[in-house]
């Protein structure tokens, strides 16, 4: 016995089949101009949106998307006191909770980048405060474990439980030793030690060219490879959005 077919009913069956088939993806371009050269990428926006595709180049690549801490500056004795620490603790927090909430494209090149940017600068911030801190209170030095015990001669001297005259004079030969002009650099050193309040200054060189010189060999932003990180995210950007750079100006 055969079906006989009505034309509402074919029209039915019809819009039926066409609403359970999968959604077709589109594929779109997207294009920015960066720092040194103009980008194009192909993306599902099924996926992704263009300004995820954008945003997480730009973050990885150019640093965009945050606003960066930035410690004080202290060059003399006088600046100690004028560091704002509470402030400096605010911006490392902003900073942090900026990257956490970017909107980027989820790939795992990417998402590898931002969680080592994220210790990265939360090490970073713990480094200054400790160097901020340190200035007046030479034993907070000791906290910032990663060169607790490979930098701890400099505060040594900073203490007390070392000559910290000759401390400072090592620090002055190696840091003139391949300066261009080895005296001027030693006289500046001299001069400031011989100032009224000399020797905030030699403790303040000690701290900086001693101590901070010193730790900065161990601290994340020296240890992570996020050279290595970045070629990652441009290999897998190539493979997955079919990335251009064009016009490019050399920096």
């Amino acid at each position: 016995m055969g079906f006989k077919f009505t034309r509402g009913l074919v029209g039915t069956l019809s819009a039926c089949m066409l609403l359970s088939l999968p959604a077709v993806a589109k594929e779109k371009t997207v294009k920015w101009e960066g720092e040194f050269c103009l980008y194009s990428a192909k993306f599902d926006d099924q996926q992704y949106t263009a300004k995820q595709v954008r945003a997480a180049w730009e973050f990885v690549m150019e640093h965009k998307g945050v606003k960066w801490q930035t410690a004080p500056m202290v060059s003399e004795p006088a600046d100690i006191a004028r560091a704002d620490l509470p402030k400096f603790q605010a911006e490392c927090e902003n900073t942090l909770n900026e990257i956490r909430q970017l909107d980027l494209v989820d790939l795992p090149s990417v998402n590898e980048y931002r969680k080592a940017k994220l210790e990265e600068v939360s090490d970073t911030c713990r480094f200054e405060m400790t160097q901020l801190r340190g200035y007046r209170d030479p034993s907070v030095l000791r906290t910032y474990q990663p060169s607790e015990f490979m930098c701890s001669r400099y505060i040594d001297a900073l203490e007390g439980k070392a000559r910290l005259t000759d401390v400072w004079r090592e620090i002055i030969d190696k840091s003139c030793k391949n300066n261009s002009d080895v005296k001027g650099c030693r006289q500046r050193f001299l001069e400031a030690g011989d100032m009224p309040d000399g020797t905030e200054r030699i403790k303040i060189a000690v701290q900086q060219f001693g101590w901070q010189n010193c730790s900065t060999n161990h601290t994340k932003a020296n240890t992570l490879n996020l050279d290595g990180l970045m070629e990652k995210v441009q290999a897998e950007y190539k493979r997955k959005f079919k990335l251009r750079e064009y016009e490019c100006n050399e920096p």
